[in-house]
């Protein structure tokens, strides 16, 4: 590949992570759990929740997302498009954790939402286990409140 050819691959690279963020929701909500600080864009409606992390190549480890599942059709999770190793935490209305999946990136298998779910959170791969999160535990209060703001903020 000769200079002119990477170069013009490069400027293909940079132009798809920056469409790929520029088409990411501007809204975030962001928390502390367990001493950490997470910024979670947050997912609304179902043409966001459907792109969810695709084709996004640089995912900080402070970084997610948090969609918000409104009503009772709950979407299924896939990775096909998506480049990045994440965990999926299944949270209900309450904050109990209902469920956490690790997810690797470029699988086409179906992750399906455990019907009592109201949010589910996106962050890197490996960065549930570091903020502590637990199948059957209870996020803290200060972050349940957080989440029940965003979802009544969408009224």
């Amino acid at each position: 590949m000769n200079a002119a050819t990477k170069n013009k691959f490069s400027i293909v690279i940079l132009l798809c992570i920056g469409f790929s963020l520029l088409r990411m929701p501007s809204e975030k909500l962001c928390v502390d759990i367990k001493n950490q600080h997470v910024c979670l864009r947050i997912l609304r409606n179902k043409t966001d929740q459907s792109r969810g992390f695709q084709l996004v190549e640089t995912l900080h480890p402070n970084e997610g997302l948090l969609y918000i599942l409104q009503d009772s059709n709950k979407p299924n999770f896939w990775m096909k498009d998506v480049v990045q190793h994440l965990d999926i935490v299944f949270v209900d209305t309450n904050g109990l954790i209902l469920e956490m999946v690790e997810a690797h990136p470029h699988r086409s298998d179906v992750i399906t939402t455990p019907k009592e779910t109201m949010y589910a959170i996106e962050v890197l791969g490996g960065r549930a286990k570091k903020l502590k999160f637990m199948k059957g535990s209870t996020l803290p209060l200060k972050v349940i409140s957080d989440l029940e703001g965003a979802f009544f903020a969408a009224d």
